[in-house]
């Protein structure tokens, strides 16, 4: 299993987001941004997602790999320190509304068993709560099957879990003994109090004697260092630090960090679209970005960027629409530079005539790329219409090459030339011709899939007999179709493939050929 802690920086303002994910970062970030469009599911990160265009720098800056026991704890502990470290949690810097993680050192000290290298137990010892030996586990597999679990992580085996205690294994022998199991929630963590300068107040044996004296608290951590940075928010705090071994420190190295500056409130703002077209005249305005995309077929990331262009706006190579926020009065007209079609530079024989189906001229093109964004019909409806190939699906227009004396009419869509919803009739050299064994014309077909499909021969079978290559079997004789076909050919006779003893062949002896009688050469 593989994870990452990633940071997304805002190009406006400079603050850091710190999150924690399994998947891709691409993945992640993709769903952040559909959270950010989804109404009722904003935070601060989303907004800023949203007010500023999505423009946001991505990066991993932690990576692990390991079982999922392992990989779960080091993201959390992680996380957390990444946001300490960017103070991405403060108003001023981030977008974080936690610190992240979680501060248990319970699951700490397994992070940082495996990131020295020590891997966590797999095998166990069960005792029961007065330290009896009951029996040993070999695998947290099985403890999660006896237990009725689908998983159980070693993190969970640290003291007492399910009503037993537990213990690594430690050799093949395990103690018979072992201490009477007592409730952290009576006997309690022994913690040093300090105040916000770092001094030395008073010690506890319990944690919970300390939060009744004290009030609310910022734990330290007894793996931390004796140096800290304190939020400003939990200036009025005291600090714990848990004591281990019956050591602490004297004296604390506090830093208060400053008050963040008030931040800024942010408005969504719903913009209306108002598009044009490439003259800079008015068409139509639009609520929403969805509406305009539904109505206008162009996706939203061309509306931003149109929306986003300064005027006087220069109409692109492939521009289909021009774009404004409609936040104001609707105007009439913008500016803009129209798009020169270079046709002194264009040979001629690559521009496209566009005809409506009823055979008017429309437009000369470019190219077949350029009438492709301005017509409707993809470049390559628009290819095969030219060249008059198929099949293709039913165009919007007629197509034809340039050339010096054009008509300015041509004949009307037929639709009797399209069969199978607005498919073209495909040419005669696609065409296939049905012979008996014995050379006899059976009949034709517009192509080789509907052959098969009458006759039963596949289409493997057909194309191999038309291209010339030899087959195993087949119930007729295939030709490509010629506009001057022989009513009969040469007969020819088939090895059937039952009955045929096989001459090896098998577990990488040499294959035996046999010769048909008319003189072609099958392998068996």
């Amino acid at each position: 299993m593989k994870g990452i802690i990633y940071k997304a920086t805002d190009n406006w303002t400079g603050k850091v987001y710190i999150g924690q994910t399994v998947t891709s970062l691409k993945h992640r970030k993709t769903e952040h941004i559909k959270d950010s469009k989804r109404e009722g599911e904003w935070n601060a990160f989303h907004i800023a997602l949203y007010q500023h265009d999505f423009d946001f720098r991505w990066e991993v800056v932690d990576t692990f790999e390991g079982d999922a026991d392992f990989v779960h704890h080091a993201l959390n502990v992680a996380e957390e320190y990444h946001i300490l470290k960017c103070r991405s949690a403060e108003e001023d810097y981030g977008y974080n509304s936690t610190y992240g993680g979680y501060s248990s050192d319970k699951y700490a000290k397994h992070y940082y068993q495996r990131m020295q290298g020590v891997s966590a137990p797999k095998a166990y010892w069960q005792y029961d709560l007065d330290g009896n030996f009951l029996r040993g586990w070999d695998s947290l597999n099985e403890i999660a099957v006896a237990f009725n679990r689908s998983k159980v992580m070693a993190s969970e085996l640290d003291g007492k879990w399910h009503g037993y205690q537990w213990r690594p294994k430690v050799g093949d022998n395990p103690p018979p003994v072992v201490g009477k199991y007592k409730s952290p929630l009576k006997t309690g963590v022994p913690v040093a109090v300090y105040d916000t300068s770092g001094n030395f107040v008073r010690f506890f044996e319990r944690t919970s004697d300390a939060v009744r004296e004290y009030g609310k608290s910022y734990m330290l951590r007894d793996d931390y260092d004796v140096e800290v940075t304190l939020p400003y928010k939990k200036r009025d705090e005291v600090l714990f630090y848990r004591v281990k071994d019956g050591r602490y420190p004297q004296k604390v190295n506090v830093t208060l960090l400053p008050p963040p500056q008030e931040k800024p409130k942010f408005e969504i703002v719903l913009h209306k679209y108002d598009a044009y077209d490439l003259d800079g005249n008015f068409l139509a305005r639009f609520n929403s970005l969805k509406e305009a995309r539904e109505a206008m077929k162009v996706g939203e990331g061309s509306i931003r960027e149109g929306c986003r262009k300064e005027e006087p706006i220069k109409v692109t190579y492939c521009t289909k629409y021009l774009w404004r926020y409609g936040d104001g009065e609707i105007r009439p007209k913008i500016n803009a530079v129209p798009y020169v079609y270079a046709t002194r530079n264009i040979p001629k024989e690559h521009r496209v005539l566009q005809y409506s189906l009823d055979g008017e001229y429309i437009a000369t093109h470019d190219n077949i790329y350029r009438a492709s964004c301005l017509g409707g019909d993809s470049a390559t409806v628009i290819r095969k219409i030219c060249l008059g190939q198929g099949p293709v699906r039913s165009p919007q227009y007629q197509w034809r090459f340039y050339s010096e004396n054009f008509p300015k009419t041509i004949s009307t869509f037929d639709p009797s030339e399209y069969v199978g919803g607005g498919t073209y009739v495909r040419k005669k050299e696609h065409r296939v011709l049905q012979y008996s064994l014995q050379g006899e014309y059976i009949g034709m077909y517009d192509n080789t899939t509907k052959a098969s499909d009458a006759t039963g021969d596949s289409y493997g079978i057909i194309r191999n007999q038309c291209l010339g290559k030899s087959v195993k079997s087949s119930k007729f004789q295939w030709r490509y179709y010629t506009e001057d076909f022989s009513e009969s050919i040469g007969s020819i006779e088939y090895i059937p493939k039952k009955g045929v003893i096989k001459k090896g062949g098998k577990r990488g002896r040499p294959r035996k050929i046999i010769a048909h009688p008319t003189g072609q050469l099958t392998m068996f």
